[in-house]
């Protein structure tokens, strides 16, 4: 019965009334501590979120509450900076961000654009690429923060950096599409020489790249664009800016409709 009036209180979006009847599902069921903390977490995350409308400083408080409920709360870390930020704590807000990534690593990438946007405004974007690189390191297959890091790379003018990021998060995300719309970016930042050059010679200038990224750029502009447009060799295809700017329009269509 209290779950069920638990599931109403949720459904008409009385987030202090569902966390107090999930506060006595708790006091009454013992055997299930780590699952009441966790929905609980998630409720007080919630009544946090509808406090944010009228007071920030309330609803910070309710996020340190959701927190010392459950530190796996990843929304309640980023609700938290995010009303730290409002109320002009910038160095507060980082520490609840940068909370967020030590507790719930898996979920870091939540809070990197964040972190990214706290760091630059503090004169110290190097601090960002040295907390992805720590993240990639911990969790080698981390796809996600490895797209953030080259975004970030890429902003700077740091292509060849970036291109090899995405080539490495690939494998761990092979169907992603948004990673294969930030290689065709990264691709033509890299060897697209503005003036209408011929795609084929994009191509042609990563074959004859030494060592092995020359070769996989060959395979991933084949496997995004060449193969499925093209035929023949591709040092003869004569592909004009405006056809570049076409397929650029497709695969941004096709992630966005993902």
């Amino acid at each position: 019965a209290f779950v069920n009036l638990q599931k109403l209180y949720e459904d008409q979006r009385q987030w202090v009334e569902a966390a107090a009847v999930r506060e006595q599902i708790a006091a009454i069921d013992d055997d299930k501590q780590e699952s009441n903390s966790q929905i609980l977490g998630f409720l007080r995350n919630e009544v946090g979120e509808s406090q944010m409308r009228a007071e920030d400083a309330a609803a910070a408080k309710t996020f340190e509450a959701a927190i010392d409920i459950d530190k796996r709360t990843a929304p309640a870390y980023l609700n938290l900076g995010d009303a730290r930020e409002r109320m002009g704590r910038a160095a507060a807000a980082v520490e609840a961000w940068e909370k967020l990534v030590q507790t719930v690593p898996e979920r870091a990438y939540l809070a990197l654009d964040r972190l990214e946007r706290a760091y630059q405004r503090a004169g110290t974007p190097h601090r960002f690429a040295e907390l992805c690189q720590r993240l990639i390191d911990q969790n080698p297959q981390d796809w996600r923060t490895r797209l953030v890091l080259s975004r970030h790379l890429a902003a700077s003018g740091r292509h060849r950096k970036a291109f090899d990021l995405l080539l490495a998060a690939l494998p761990h995300n092979p169907h992603g599409l948004t990673i294969h719309q930030e290689l065709w970016q990264a691709l033509l930042a890299r060897f697209w020489n503005d003036g209408g050059t011929a795609l084929g010679q994009v191509i042609a200038a990563a074959a004859a790249e030494p060592g092995p990224d020359g070769p996989r750029a060959v395979r991933l502009a084949l496997g995004v664009v060449g193969g499925s447009l093209f035929e023949g060799d591709p040092r003869e295809w004569d592909v004009s800016r405006r056809t570049v700017a076409v397929v650029s329009a497709d695969i941004g269509r096709a992630v966005a409709s993902q």
